[in-house]
């Protein structure tokens, strides 16, 4: 959001206790600073959204396909 630093993993998607689908809900992540990580669990994310005019997911998607990208063209 703002591109402060350090920023925290923010889980769109509740990881809840252990198991399998923790890790799975590891890529439902976006990075936000604190200050944003806060607000957004206290507005909830269509709040968040409509204040900031961002789409979460739409985020987390670009991040994990430039994620994917950088790594598919480093092991070239």
């Amino acid at each position: 959001m703002c591109g402060s630093q350090p920023s925290d993993p923010d889980h769109l998607e509740a990881r809840g206790m252990g198991g399998a689908t923790t890790k799975m809900k590891d890529l439902s992540c976006v990075p936000l600073c604190r200050i944003h990580h806060s607000e957004r669990h206290q507005f909830g994310n269509q709040k968040f959204e409509d204040k900031y005019s961002v789409n979460l997911w739409k985020e987390n998607s670009k991040l994990i396909r430039r994620y994917y990208n950088e790594r598919t063209n480093n092991n070239r």
